[in-house]
């Protein structure tokens, strides 16, 4: 009997265990909601480990405006290559009558790559020559009318002209037109024309002051080594001269060429005073392509 109480004992205590335990379940917590609880991105960021870079924000990187964008910076131009020479003719001009012999040429080019400039530039030659003709004939008729009505000899008027190409790489292109004249008086004297074109896109007829990039500096600079060369020379007449966008020039290779007219800085019989000025003097301050 009491092996039973005993069991009946035991049992109870069982049943009062299992009823604890069913009304603690009961109780449980329910779990996190997961919309109020579940960590932000924000917060999922700021817990990365470290070193690790957050996920970039959209929103924080607007799209670029076209407005707003920075224009490239343009590419340096590239020095001018030399190309193949340019074609240059020494077209004869021939004139004889009762008052000029005339045996001159000027010259013709072809290959510039702009085509319309090239055919101004050969119409100038030709219609200067022209005109240079019609000058001394028109010169020499006026003399000989005086002559005549003096009952004076007269000597017809002359010009030999020839052409001499100083610079010719494709590039630039340098030339001489170099006259003899005789228009009355005691003897011949010497003329010139000079023309120096860049074979560029448009093409360029260059004045003394355009082959600087600081002209006054250009200027300067060309006028210091003349005059420096006058002070050592005795012969020219003048102490000193003075360098503008007219005054005549040729290039060659390696230099820059000052003329002046015969007469001006020196007696007739000195021609016409020539000044070599070598390229380095204005090294920095050229244009692209005359230094090779």
């Amino acid at each position: 009997m009491k092996r039973y109480i005993k069991y009946a004992v035991l049992l109870a205590l069982i049943s009062a265990l299992a009823v604890f335990a069913g009304c603690s379940l009961l109780n449980v917590n329910p779990p996190p909601s997961i919309l109020t609880d579940y960590p932000s991105d924000t917060a999922t960021a700021s817990a990365s480990p470290a070193g690790a870079a957050p996920s970039p924000l959209l929103t924080e990187t607007p799209s670029p405006s076209l407005s707003e964008s920075p224009s490239p910076s343009p590419s340096p131009s590239p020095s001018p290559t030399p190309a193949a020479p340019l074609s240059v003719t020494a077209k004869s001009f021939k004139l004889s009558d009762a008052y000029v012999d005339i045996d001159a040429v000027y010259p013709e080019v072809s290959g510039i790559a702009d085509t319309q400039f090239q055919a101004s530039l050969n119409d100038t030659w030709k219609n200067d020559m022209a005109s240079r003709a019609a000058i001394l004939e028109s010169s020499a008729k006026a003399n000989y009318d005086r002559a005549s009505a003096r009952g004076l000899q007269f000597l017809k008027f002359t010009m030999d002209g020839t052409l001499q190409v100083k610079r010719n790489d494709g590039y630039v292109l340098s030339v001489s037109l170099d006259f003899m004249i005789y228009n009355g008086g005691a003897s011949d004297h010497p003329d010139s024309e000079f023309t120096t074109v860049l074979n560029t896109l448009p093409a360029q007829s260059l004045k003394l002051t355009d082959l600087f990039n600081d002209d006054t500096a250009g200027v300067k600079a060309a006028a210091k080594a003349v005059n420096d060369a006058i002070a050592k020379d005795a012969e020219y007449t003048a102490d000193s001269v003075s360098i503008s966008e007219s005054t005549w020039f040729y290039l060659t290779k390696s230099s820059l060429v000052i003329v002046f007219p015969a007469g001006d800085i020196a007696p007739m019989a000195i021609g016409e005073p020539q000044f070599s000025i070598p390229l380095s003097t204005f090294s920095g301050n050229l244009i692209d392509g005359l230094i090779q």
